[in-house]
């Protein structure tokens, strides 16, 4: 009993509960709101899919601490985490979605996840513009518009 105690009162696998709690929160609360494919409820269903998904992973595959590459500890990285989406927050309205969201982006590829620059940029202009396609057009969201019109 001690052993099942201990490997649950990890912060990792905490989490992953917690996150499993609310992808089920999700998934039931958007079941019902059914109308089609792309009716109200399959944002819910979706995020609580993938979010489920996400927090097995964590489950399963916990994070082991500092790397051996000298890299900081989960923990650490939750503060700069926190202030890059406020910060992104703040730029929505000024920049535009695309634009904020390419900078947001970038900066958690690079000062989060360490990639080099030359990765960095391509892969968050990319998801930003993914991630505008899918919200402006496919799911027709009114989203901000920055000086330059995307």
């Amino acid at each position: 009993m001690h052993r099942i105690t201990e490997w649950l009162l990890r912060p990792d696998r905490l989490a992953a509960l917690v996150l499993l709690a609310v992808a089920g929160v999700a998934i039931r609360e958007g079941a019902p709101l059914r109308e089609g494919i792309m009716g109200p409820g399959l944002a819910p269903l979706v995020a609580g899919a993938l979010l489920a998904v996400l927090a097995l992973g964590l489950l399963l595959w916990p994070d082991r601490g500092p790397t051996a590459e000298g890299g900081a500890a989960p923990g650490r990285r939750a503060p700069w985490t926190f202030l890059a989406l406020v910060l992104y927050v703040l730029l929505l309205r000024p920049l535009g979605f695309a634009l904020a969201s390419a900078i947001f982006l970038a900066a958690l590829f690079r000062f989060l996840g360490r990639y080099p620059l030359w990765m960095v940029v391509p892969a968050a202009a990319a998801s930003a513009g993914l991630l505008n396609v899918v919200f402006r057009w496919g799911l027709q969201f009114p989203l901000p518009v920055g000086p330059w019109g995307f």
